[in-house]
């Protein structure tokens, strides 16, 4: 999607300590048909929005206007402070899920208070949000590869759309995860309920139709009016049409809550496993949408401003949010251009809240249901997957299996899952790094991988040898295996070993006391060890382990061809009558 308006405008990061609001930096680029785009976004972003929260709401056991309270002022927040132009703010299955569990043991849901110990469960995880942003653990969602922000949109869009099945088929399905959704659902195919199909089958008409022949018009909300006028004129709930149902209006009073100390220290330990999880769940959310759009965005400013979300959460009276797929996914279908999407969803939400809260009773749920399914339809991505298949087969494989984490055990710990194998996969990488052998053209002035460059011979006698990794604690060993491997291999007596250190940007102890020995038992064997290339932290930590007087200054060279070139002429001579 292009972004003319706000594509030059740059984000301001927790570097600038807020010397210049990113919001402030877009209004410099904006233009009236940002405005006009983000407007209409933001209605459609409402339109889904309102309904979702109040469902949510129940699910974490709050009355349904607290869930409409936590889609005002957070979005306020993020839209001043969030770098990225697609997200939207708001209650999430996965947070509400942690929210209900969290403080089930301590009130009953509903009570008051229950609503005032999820005021400060919000505000703790906002305080925590907030230090980690501040600390600069935003690099936690720099584990999460491409690959994996593939397969995890991918799962949550099938998690989605199976989400929706009951709602669009009008059946009760008891299942909760993605599997056994499907199936559950296949059962009752015949069971059917007609009139909440024809409904599901008229939203995805028209929001087709729109989407077709207007497509910048906001086609959710159009079509959540249209068939909301049908069920008021027709009282479809006489035959069994499901709607969202009345919704008391007014705006929230804020008071301190009464919470003991025990109950707050109680809440510690799932304060801070919410704010881990709402942050990764909105940066991968973030993150997949910014790559597919072309922009960056900043993890620690992001995580600053979802804490002030959350706390501005609490201070309404509210619970905890985080990035919200399918609205997100809305946006996006919708041509959302910056996070000023926010501020006009919270606008939306704003007068429903306070002069329209009527209104919602008549929304079909099917038809949400239908609207959901479509922005799921758009977040799957078989593009990405084929060019994975084509380039990289063993990050296709991350890739699904991040998905089926996410559709097996739910979005929580597959979100979990990602971090898990993202981290396996560069333990892996570093831990069993390739290697290569190097050997040099004929009048050539530079080495080459022999297994890469056919004319490229090794010096007789002589082993030059690449490590492509730092060495460590947890590769010394397969450093030290792999080296004497090759030598068996070369098939000749080998006189003197050159390691290439180019690649090695780090070493620790374990590696230096690796050398050490491996010098040591060359030494023994009438085999010259060498090392050349070295540099950085590598060359740092080498010199304070003594390693140059281990080796010896003789057996330091500043690039693996000098070592190859002292070594001829030290070959020679020695074979010199």
């Amino acid at each position: 999607m292009s972004d003319t308006g706000s594509e030059q405008a740059p984000i301001i990061t927790t570097e600038r300590r807020f010397a210049q609001l990113p919001l402030l930096s877009t209004l410099r680029h904006y233009t009236f048909g940002d405005a006009r785009a983000d407007a209409l976004a933001g209605l459609s972003v409402a339109a889904i929005q309102i309904p979702t929260a109040i469902a949510y709401a129940n699910l974490a056991g709050f009355p349904p206007l607290i869930g409409l309270y936590v889609c005002i002022l957070p979005l306020i927040v993020y839209a001043f402070l969030g770098s990225s132009r697609q997200l939207v703010l708001g209650p999430d299955s996965a947070t509400c899920a942690m929210i209900a569990a969290a403080l089930a043991p301590l009130a009953i849901a509903g009570t008051e208070h229950y609503i005032e110990l999820s005021v400060v469960l919000t505000v703790m995880v906002g305080v925590f949000t907030i230090l980690g942003g501040i600390l600069r653990l935003g690099f936690i969602a720099d584990f999460l590869s491409r690959p994996i922000l593939v397969g995890f949109m991918n799962g949550v869009a099938l998690a989605i759309l199976a989400g929706q099945l009951s709602k669009v088929m009008g059946v009760t399905i008891e299942a909760k995860v993605f599997f056994p959704i499907v199936w559950e659902a296949g059962q009752k195919l015949g069971e059917m309920h007609w009139p909440t199909v024809l409904v599901s089958v008229g939203t995805f008409l028209i929001t087709g139709l729109l989407l077709w022949r207007l497509p910048r018009w906001p086609s959710p909300l159009l079509a959540i009016v249209a068939l909301s006028a049908v069920s008021w004129a027709f009282k479809v709930e006489h035959y069994g049409v499901e709607l969202v149902g009345e919704v008391a209006g007014g705006l929230p009073s804020l008071q301190l809550p009464k919470v003991s100390y025990a109950e707050t220290r109680s809440l510690f330990g799932d304060a801070l496993a919410i704010s881990l999880v709402s942050f990764c769940s909105a940066m991968l959310t973030a993150r997949s949408f910014a790559a597919r759009n072309h922009y960056r965005i900043y993890p620690n400013q992001d995580m600053i401003a979802i804490g002030l979300a959350n706390v501005s959460a609490g201070l309404s009276g509210g619970f905890a949010i985080s990035g919200a797929d399918s609205r997100t996914a809305i946006n996006n279908m919708v041509g959302g251009k910056t996070s000023l999407v926010n501020l006009s969803t919270a606008f939306y939400v704003f007068i429903v809240v306070l002069l329209f809260s009527d209104a919602l009773a008549w929304i079909p749920a099917a038809a949400l249901g239908a609207v959901l399914i479509q922005a799921a339809i758009k977040m799957i991505d078989l593009s990405a997957l084929r060019h994975l298949y084509k380039v990289s087969p063993s990050e296709l494989r991350i890739c699904l299996l991040t998905s089926l984490g996410v559709l097996t055990l739910g979005v929580l710990q597959g979100i979990l899952l990602a971090v898990l194998l993202a981290l396996v996969n560069q333990l892996r990488t570093v831990a069993r790094p390739r290697d290569a052998v190097l050997g040099q053209v004929p009048q050539g002035g530079r080495l080459f991988n022999i297994a890469h460059a056919p004319l490229a011979r090794p010096l007789s006698g002589v082993l030059v040898y690449r490590f492509d990794a730092s060495l460590l604690f947890f590769n010394s060993d397969y450093f030290q295996q792999r080296l004497k491997e090759l030598i068996v291999e070369s098939g000749e007596p080998i006189k003197a070993i050159v390691l290439d250190a180019q690649a090695c940007a780090n070493l620790d102890v374990t590696g230096a006391l690796c050398l050490a020995q491996l010098q040591a038992e060359f030494h023994a064997q009438g085999v010259r060890f060498c090392v050349a290339a070295i540099h950085g932290q590598f060359r740092e930590l080498f010199e304070r382990c003594d390693l140059r007087t281990t080796f010896g200054a003789e057996n330091i060279f500043s690039t693996s061809l000098e070592a190859v070139e002292h070594l001829r002429f030290t070959f020679e001579d020695s074979a010199s009558p």
